[in-house]
C-alpha cells in the first residue's frame, strides 16, 4: 500500500496555478516543490487538503482570494511625489522599500509630479485553482510540533 500523506510528511508535489480566468501563472512541472503536508510553506487549504494522498494522486483546489493572495487592501495603495522616487520610473516598475521587510510596489501610474504605487500582491483579489499531484511522500523525521494538530 503507498504512503498517504500525513501532517508533517515531507512530501514532494508538482503544482500548477491558475486564474479564474485559466491563465497559468506558476508550474513547477519541471521540478517538484518540496514541503511539510500541513505547514503553511504553501497555501493551507492545500497543505492540508492533501492528507489522504498519496504518490501519482491528483487534486484541484479552488481558493477564493482571501486564502490565496488575500484581498485588495486599498490601504497599499499610495501615492508618492516623484521628487521622492528614481528618476525615469514608469509602469510597471518595481520599487523595494529601504528596510527589511521585503516589500515590494508595482508602479501603476507616473504623473508629472506623483506616482501611485501598488504594495499588495499582483494576484491579490483574485481566485484561483491551485492542481496538485503527489510525487512523493516521506515520512517526516522530525517531530511535528509546529504544524497543525
Amino acid at each position: 500500500m503507498k504512503k498517504q500523506v500525513a501532517v508533517g510528511d515531507l512530501v514532494q508535489a508538482h503544482l500548477v496555478g491558475r486564474k479564474e480566468n485559466g491563465d497559468e501563472f506558476v508550474s513547477t512541472k519541471d521540478r517538484p516543490l518540496s514541503f511539510i503536508a500541513g505547514n503553511d510553506d504553501i497555501f493551507p487549504i492545500v497543505s492540508r487538503g492533501i492528507f489522504g494522498m498519496s504518490r501519482g494522486e491528483s487534486r484541484v483546489f479552488s481558493l477564493e482570494a482571501k486564502d490565496a493572495y488575500g484581498e485588495i487592501d486599498p490601504r497599499k495603495v499610495v501615492r508618492l511625489d516623484k521628487i521622492d522616487l528614481p528618476e525615469g520610473l514608469k509602469v510597471g516598475a518595481i520599487l523595494g522599500t529601504d528596510d527589511d521587510n521585503d516589500l515590494e510596489f508595482i508602479v501603476e501610474k507616473v504623473e508629472s509630479n506623483y506616482a501611485i504605487v501598488n504594495g499588495n500582491h499582483p494576484l491579490a483579489g483574485e481566485r484561483i485553482t491551485v492542481e496538485v499531484q503527489i510525487v512523493s511522500v516521506n515520512a517526516s523525521p522530525r517531530p511535528s510540533t509546529d504544524i497543525c494538530q
